[in-house]
């Protein structure tokens, strides 16, 4: 301890020169030493004079620009010093001073951004200050420090964005004035800050009333402040306005102007009038504010408000003030081109204001060249302007702006023939074709691009001149930006337009430039040949072959394999029509193929024109008039077919219409029937099955399939498809029934089988007459009860009494739905003797 004591003694002796500067390591010492030390055992005295001497050198070295964090710690030091040295019998100057000493820190520690910090150390100077006016300190003296400590507490509590503590420290700092008037601009100065920071915050309400509060305090001493009340007045209209109180906004703004007419204050009432919807009032003030002798910049600032505010006729009145009081000044120019872009704002044709403000640019850069600052701007607005009055097919207006934008490029080679070749184009279209050729050249010799050299091709196309069209075709070739796919454009180009000549040359000349633009030119072949007339439908398939076989290897993407297959569609559509079937089934199984090659080929829209396709293919090709596609090309179609088929049933089978089913088996079946008869069984087979979620195949389907194997001779397959038939509900095969019981009879008589075999045919074919009553054809119920009569009595001459009988219950029980005039009663009789007589025989046999 003692050498702590005696560090105490050095620092006390070093510091006795108030006007010396601590020697760094002393500084250091203090720094580090006196917290750590039991002041108490320090006498009061020396400790009150070691505090004084600290601060006043902390106050040294600060004026001499040393480390601020040392200051900071010495200044903390010496009110440590002095606030433990102090009783509270001391005087009260000297607890006053120590108010001083931790309001300076709060304040010195609020400049480095530590608010919280500064609170704490201002809130100890409140404390003492407490203590300063009970023991009797003099009132100016201790009302200074007071005022200073709470302005300090008040800043602090803003800056922390508590204001609802500022308000009542502000009050109590208010109710010092009359002890210190000379502090009111301090504290009005004050409110205005605070009143800034919230406006720069946005927080306009709040800034609202703290500017109001300045306000009151500056009008204490109206005229000493006139001047800090002109300016809060200013402020406070400025907040209001953003605020959304545009009426109190003019009325501040008023009485700023009555205090101190201010261009800066008559373009904040600009802005209130503007927002207060008072447009009269507004024009005038901004007449004030554009004016001989007046700003550019503030004239051209209040124009900007009421163009921003949308007030056109006023911004126009202004401007063209603007322009006859400061012509070519550079603001104002950039205004005219702001108004411009105003007026352009709307999607129609160019108003006439528009129209006479970009003459009037025009004009000035004519007669006196504007900066190349300004030039691109302007020509950019009178580009795009002539570009969408053309795309809204406003030829004559697109050809003025843009002979205008031309006009501002004159440097700019490209931007010049862009605009040359524009109005080409609105030539052209108004079929002034010998001018917008003319004007093609001059673009093309200003800047020799690919779209010059296609426009002067293009209009060479539409003035049908195809020798002179054909020869700007090589032209072409040497302009800037050509590359080969450009001559697949021309070609198509040629052809729409009838120069089937040119068109050819077009393509001759890609060919021989790119050998591997077959996916480039292919489109183009395929239109040349579709739009022949007639069409030239064999060079077409041959097209269409080949883009099969470019979208399969990847040179051709899907959006041109799409359109390959609306042509293929369309064309076999066209074929089928013409009765072309074998080129119409070519057509389709191309389309087919190009739909599988989509990437949505095996589902939704694209399998079901797949499979429509493929069926009409095949419809056509077996067709009446027989086959139209033999060999490697039916096999291929229905391979096809197949495959499209089954992956319809897999993933869309509610998709499959009973027409495409019913055409699906009829082509399986006509395919089997004229290539391999072998499968002609599975076929049927196939169209008897039922699919879960298809819709079975027609009956009629089945009957038809039926009745041409019969008459092929195949009557084994004409069996199977009769009793697949038959098997099916009475209800689907009603008037089908007949035909295919009589047929299936026949058919099995023709291939000789037993009449043993026969028996379950008549007797299930008995069991569906009765079952169907009146709906079987009569005709055909008195043919099966012959038929099988006629069987049993064969059987009965053969001896084989057993199977006579069975064949004669089945020809009796049919008796009661044959009418009398088939078969009279007395007949009836006969046959049901003759029957009792076999089953007496059968009985005789049994015993």
């Amino acid at each position: 301890m003692s050498s702590i004591t005696d560090k105490l003694q050095e620092i006390d002796q070093i510091t006795s020169n108030s006007d010396a500067e601590y020697p760094a390591m002393l500084v250091e010492e203090s720094i580090h030493i006196l917290p750590s030390v039991n002041l108490q055992t320090f006498p009061s005295s020396q400790r009150k004079r070691l505090a004084y001497r600290i601060w006043n050198n902390s106050v040294i070295r600060g004026q001499n620009g040393k480390d601020a964090s040392s200051e900071l710690d010495l200044r903390i030091l010496s009110a440590r010093l002095l606030h433990s040295a102090l009783q509270p019998s001391d005087p009260a100057e000297e607890w006053l001073n120590l108010t001083k000493f931790y309001g300076k820190i709060g304040h010195f520690v609020a400049q480095s951004g530590n608010h919280d910090a500064a609170l704490q150390h201002l809130s100890v100077a409140l404390e003492t200050f407490e203590t300063a006016a009970q023991h009797g300190a003099p009132e100016r003296a201790a009302t200074n420090a007071l005022f200073s400590t709470l302005c300090w507490r008040a800043e602090s509590l803003w800056r922390l964005d508590r204001m609802s503590e500022v308000k009542p420290v502000v009050a109590r700092l208010r109710e010092l004035l009359p002890i210190i008037p000379q502090e009111t601009a301090f504290l009005g100065g004050l409110c205005y800050n605070l009143a800034v920071f919230l406006h720069n915050k946005t927080d306009f309400g709040q800034a609202s009333f703290w500017f109001n509060e300045s306000l009151s305090i500056y009008r204490l001493d109206q005229q000493a402040h006139s001047a800090h009340i002109a300016r809060t007045l200013r402020f406070l209209a400025a907040s209001l306005v953003a605020h959304g109180a545009a009426d109190k906004a003019v009325e501040a703004a008023r009485q700023s102007l009555a205090v101190e007419d201010a261009p800066s204050t008559r373009f904040v009432l600009l802005k209130a009038l503007v927002a207060a919807g008072d447009v009269e009032s507004a024009k005038t003030v901004m007449d004030q504010l554009i004016a001989p002798g007046a700003a550019t910049n503030v004239a051209m600032a209040a124009l900007q408000v009421v163009a921003d505010a949308g007030l056109s006729d006023v911004s126009q009145h202004g401007l063209a003030r603007a322009t006859e009081l400061f012509p070519g000044d550079p603001l104002v120019i950039a205004a005219q081109i702001r108004q411009l872009e105003l007026l352009l704002s709307s999607e129609a044709d160019p108003p006439p204001a528009a129209t006479t403000l970009a003459s009037t640019l025009v004009a000035m850069h004519d007669k006196t060249r504007l900066s190349l600052t300004i030039r691109p701007h302007v020509h950019a607005i009178l580009w795009n302007t002539a570009l969408a009055a053309r795309g809204r097919g406003s030829t004559s207006v697109a050809r003025t702006w843009a002979e205008w934008a031309e006009r501002f490029a004159a440097t700019d080679a490209a931007s010049r023939a862009r605009a040359l070749l524009l109005v080409a184009d609105c030539m052209a279209e108004d079929r002034a074709l010998d001018a917008a050729l003319t004007k093609a050249q001059e673009a093309a010799k200003v800047h020799f691009s690919i779209h010059a050299a296609y426009t002067v091709f293009r209009i060479l196309l539409a003035m049908e001149r195809p020798s002179a069209a054909t020869a700007a075709l090589s032209e072409l070739q040497q302009s800037e930006g050509f590359e080969p796919g450009f001559l697949a454009v021309c070609a198509q180009d040629a052809y729409e337009k009838g120069l089937a000549a040119t068109a050819t040359a077009a393509l001759e000349a890609l060919a021989k430039l790119d050998p591997a633009a077959g996916a480039h030119v292919l489109p183009n072949l395929v239109k040349l040949a579709a739009l022949a007339e007639p069409p030239d439908l064999d060079l077409l398939a041959k097209y269409l072959a080949m883009a099969v076989s470019q979208v399969r290897s990847g040179a051709i993407g899907a959006e041109d394999g799409e359109f390959f297959r609306r042509v293929a569609w369309n064309n076999a559509l066209e074929a089928a029509k013409a009765g072309k079937r074998a080129a119409a089934a070519t057509l389709l199984v191309a389309s087919a193929e190009l739909a599988a090659l989509d990437p949505d080929g095996d589902t939704g829209d694209v399998l079901a024109s797949r499979v429509r396709a493929l069926l009409m293919a095949a419809g056509a090709a077996y067709g009446e008039g027989g086959p139209a596609l033999e060999g490697e090309a039916a096999a291929k179609t229905m391979e096809l077919l197949t495959a499209a088929y089954s992956r319809a049933v897999e993933v869309m089978p509610l998709r499959l219409s009973l027409s495409m089913v019913s055409t699906y088996h009829v082509s399986c079946f006509q395919h089997a029937m004229a290539t391999d008869r072998e499968r002609v069984e599975a076929v049927i087979a196939q169209a008897a099955a039922q699919v879960p979620d298809v819709a079975p195949c027609p009956s009629e389907v089945l009957a038809l399939i039926a009745n041409d194997c019969f008459t092929a001779g195949l009557f084994g397959q004409c069996v199977v498809a009769c009793k697949a038939l038959i098997a099916r509900p009475p209800a689907e095969t009603r008037f089908l029934l007949p035909r295919a019981v009589r047929m299936a009879i026949e058919a099995m008589e023709a291939m000789h089988v037993s009449r043993r075999e026969l028996l379950p045919l008549y007797t299930e074919a008995a069991s569906l007459i009765q079952s169907a009553g009146t709906h079987y054809i009569p005709i055909e119920r008195y043919w099966v009860l012959v038929s099988c009569w006629n069987n049993a009595v064969d059987a009965h001459r053969m001896s084989e009494i057993e199977l006579a009988e069975k064949l004669m219950a089945a020809a009796v029980g049919l008796l009661d739905t044959v009418d009398n005039e088939m078969c009279p009663e007395q007949r009836r009789r006969e046959l049901k003797a003759a029957y009792d007589n076999v089953l007496q025989a059968v009985s005789d046999i049994a015993m």
